[in-house]
């Protein structure tokens, strides 16, 4: 099986046969991996709230949306089964989800009206109920999907599921791509990095002259992301932080862990810095990037930056060293980061930031 997560979006009215369908994916997919989760809109009601307009319909799917993304950006893959019938919504999944396949069960109204096993059908034609997909006229059918499967009963359930495993999901996403060319260039690269970069330790000059608080790296929570082989990362260690180090290459967190050892004072996570918002929920002292931001797509580094201003502690110092010819600042500035120190050297741009004091930390 793939590394890259996978989400399976089956979508159709009541009666259509989603859960059936999707169950025999489920299973079908079982004998394969164990790497798998289905969510049924039944079960996924249990933790949602809301009635049945449009609009609040609309909210529940656009949520089912982003929590499949974020199962699949952890390597999942993903069966949600969901009438969710908006345009806008799938939209967002297809520019949005790695590995996306949509399949829609089309199935003409005499033979959900037949089905009929919630009464939904019956309820709106004796009026008892107002809000039924596909008998409002604002129901927006699914127009380029993936799989269509009429299933009105012509094509057995194994049937079906052999027509959706035959399709597939665009080709590696670039992040995958990227993280595996790491891979390779980590493996050649020979043991000896056990020297920090100039940037570590003028990272740490800069916070003994930030104020007597952080007079030293001891105590602090560091976060480096795109970390690499790691030996800033163990010179944090070595001078008594507690570090979180971040790479997308197994093959590089895999050597810094075995350089840090067993007993470290550090989480060492494989992780993609732009698909795992769990890295943004604890609070850190410093976060500290080096020659990370040309790997980064243009339109994620404002989103990048919000999450890394929601995860610095109020006076907390975020660290960047990039190539000069980046024209940063106008972006720190717009995220709400003030300039606190910048070097500028032949070969890099150093900043020292912190959140602007005028805005909520």
């Amino acid at each position: 099986m793939e590394k890259q997560g996978r989400v399976y979006w089956i979508t159709g009215l009541s009666g259509s046969g989603k859960t059936t369908i999707g169950t025999a994916l489920y299973y079908r997919l079982r004998e394969q991996t164990d790497r798998l989760v289905i969510l049924d809109g039944d079960i996924l009601k249990l933790v949602t709230t809301g009635g049945y307009t449009r609009e609040e319909r609309f909210v529940r799917a656009s949520k089912y949306g982003r929590l499949a993304k974020y199962l699949a950006d952890q390597g999942l893959w993903v069966i949600l089964c969901t009438i969710s019938m908006f345009d806008e919504v799938r939209d967002w999944n297809r520019a949005h989800i790695d590995g996306y396949i949509e399949v829609f069960l089309d199935v003409p109204m005499d033979v959900l009206r037949k089905r009929d096993r919630k009464g939904l059908y019956s309820r709106f034609a004796e009026g008892k109920v107002t809000h039924v997909a596909g008998l409002e006229g604002t129901t927006e059918f699914p127009k380029h999907p993936d799989v269509r499967l009429v299933n009105d009963g012509t094509l057995s359930v194994q049937a079906c599921v052999d027509r959706i495993l035959q399709a597939v999901p665009a080709a590696k996403s670039a992040s995958l791509r990227l993280a595996e060319s790491w891979d390779e260039a980590y493996a050649a690269v020979a043991d000896g990095w056990d020297a920090p970069s100039s940037f570590a330790g003028a990272v740490k000059a800069w916070l003994a002259a930030a104020g007597e608080r952080v007079a030293s790296l001891s105590g602090l929570r560091i976060l480096e992301l795109g970390c690499g082989i790691g030996q800033d990362s163990l010179y944090f260690l070595r001078e008594g932080a507690f570090v979180t180090a971040v790479d997308a290459s197994r093959t590089a967190v895999s050597r810094l862990k075995a350089a840090a050892g067993a007993d470290a004072q550090a989480i060492f996570a494989c992780a993609d810095v732009l698909k795992s918002p769990i890295l943004y929920q604890s609070q850190y002292d410093v976060i500290y990037l080096r020659r990370v931001w040309e790997c980064i797509p243009s339109a994620e580094r404002l989103p990048l930056l919000g999450q890394i201003r929601q995860a610095l502690r109020q006076d907390g110092f975020l660290c960047v060293e990039e190539a000069a010819a980046m024209d940063m600042e106008p972006l720190f500035a717009e995220a709400g980061f003030r300039c606190c120190r910048s070097e500028r050297l032949p070969d890099a741009a150093r900043w020292m930031l912190q959140a602007d004091a005028s805005e909520e930390a």
